[in-house]
């Protein structure tokens, strides 16, 4: 079993009701990186769909979770022939860590097709600029390979763009490809566009990610744009497109995040 499989791996205790194990290897400082954990949330709650796949998924993080056990409970909210309509929360301690609400239903279903975004433009992932390993990095970014834009990569060199503009390449280290289940994972494991804006910023915890998805990827790197056009009262808004190697789009993602700004 790879790394992802591993760490996002649950059982069942009773109905509805699923242990798992919060893997340290998934951490931002030592908090379970929030995409992670959605992950692993949307594991729990495929087991109780009657549809195949995620059609769209809103995680509201109400107090950070900790490595180690934990407990994900999943109710199904309305079953029906297209979709099923499914809520879960994550409880640690005794305390409700997180809650999710998602749809499944599948992809597969015949229907019109509309797309007007244009993917991000990356240039091969051997023409962008490699994350150079870093100690002080959180310790999710080592399960992955990224390849940024030459255009972007001011942020990890010392004289961010102010563009509030993030693009590159994302793949599992291991090999292990692409699917539903590890999407929230890739959206939430770039660095916060708003770096390239404020490098100040000490950290940038997700309050609410929420992602939309139009099909599984096909196998590949995937092909990544976060922005960040808008931040009032120390909240900022953090929108994103998944591409996958075809050339497709996979899932387009939104985020709430609080800022917390380095002491001087």
């Amino acid at each position: 079993m790879n790394e992802f499989d591993r760490a996002t791996s649950v059982s069942a205790v009773g109905d509805g009701v699923f242990h798992v194990d919060l893997s340290p290897d998934w951490n931002v400082g030592l908090i379970p990186n929030g995409g992670y954990l959605m992950s692993v949330v949307l594991r729990a709650m495929s087991q109780q769909a009657a549809h195949p796949d995620p059609l769209s998924a809103t995680v509201q993080y109400l107090r950070p979770s900790s490595n180690g056990p934990a407990q994900v409970s999943v109710e199904a909210i309305k079953r029906g022939r297209q979709v099923d309509f499914l809520s879960a929360r994550l409880l640690q301690d005794g305390k409700e860590r997180l809650r999710a609400t998602a749809v499944f239903g599948d992809h597969a279903r015949p229907g019109g097709a509309l797309n007007h975004l244009t993917p991000p433009g990356l240039p091969d992932p051997d023409d962008c600029v490699r994350r150079a390993p870093n100690p002080k990095a959180p310790t999710v970014a080592e399960r992955f390979e990224f390849a940024i834009h030459p255009e972007d990569a001011g942020m990890f060199l010392g004289s961010p763009t102010g563009t509030g503009l993030l693009r590159g390449w994302i793949r599992f280290a291991d090999g292990r490809e692409p699917d539903n289940l590890s999407i929230p994972t890739f959206a939430d494991s770039f660095p916060p566009p708003v770096f390239q804006v404020h490098p100040t910023f000490a950290w940038v915890p997700t309050l609410e990610l929420g992602i939309h998805w139009r099909r599984a990827p096909a196998p590949g790197w995937l092909a990544c744009k976060f922005t960040t056009a808008t931040m009032a009262g120390g909240y900022l808004e953090e929108d994103g497109q998944i591409w996958d190697a075809q050339g497709q789009i996979v899932a387009l993602t939104r985020q709430l995040a609080h800022i917390e700004v380095k002491e001087r």
